[in-house]
């Protein structure tokens, strides 16, 4: 599951799970939530599969992402770090820390230096 960049909307690209549901409970881990659409989806798809508990772990989550989990699934259990206040227009945690999954694969960012140029370099360059 990722979040479409454009639209925000949540796009699943492979599900493998078994056809019949044999565990109560799942955890998963989802490093920053942020407007919550990719974990609201995640979610929906273990409850139509039969998982009865479902517990989410993540590092920093908004509060709005956080107020519309708990709006569509109010049963989850969330554990997460930190919680900031702000959403940027593109869907992003302000302040956040950067993008996971770039952080993760040490694929390219962009950086906005001092003087405001912009550039691109990889995290491990930091």
């Amino acid at each position: 599951m990722y979040r479409n960049s454009n639209s925000l909307l949540p796009v699943q690209y492979y599900n493998k799970l078994p056809k019949e549901c044999h565990i109560d409970c799942a955890i998963v881990l989802e490093p920053l939530i942020n407007t919550a659409g990719t974990i609201i989806a995640t979610v929906a798809i273990l409850k139509v599969w039969g998982v009865s508990q479902i517990k989410i772990i993540s590092t920093i989550a908004s509060k709005d992402g956080l107020k519309d989990l708990f709006a569509k699934h109010p049963d989850v259990e969330v554990i997460v770090a930190a919680i900031d206040d702000t959403l940027s227009e593109s869907g992003v945690i302000v302040p956040g820390l950067g993008d996971a999954g770039d952080r993760q694969f040490d694929t390219d960012v962009h950086h906005i230096s001092e003087n405001g140029g912009n550039h691109k370099r990889k995290h491990s360059e930091e």
